[in-house]
């Protein structure tokens, strides 16, 4: 795929779920890392369901769709 192509679209281009490694689109990443890539540039993220089935990846969508500090959730974790 390239960006000269006219069928071509970012979010279809290819992401790695680091929770069950599977490819998928970015429109079907639930959390896309920026940085990080598998397979000579192909982008790590995670799907929806391996975000509920692991509390690490959990917890960094929390972190990153409320915006509260990855670091103060592991501190209210063990608390």
């Amino acid at each position: 795929m390239n960006a000269c192509n006219p069928i071509y679209h970012p979010s279809l281009s290819p992401v790695y779920c680091i929770g069950c490694s599977t490819q998928m689109t970015r429109e079907q990443s639930k959390l896309l890392f920026r940085t990080g890539y598998v397979r000579v540039g192909m982008p790590l993220g995670a799907c929806e369901s391996c975000i509920e089935k692991y509390e690490k990846l959990s917890m960094l969508w929390t972190s990153v769709s409320t915006g509260t500090s990855y670091d103060l959730l592991l501190i209210e974790k063990h608390a």
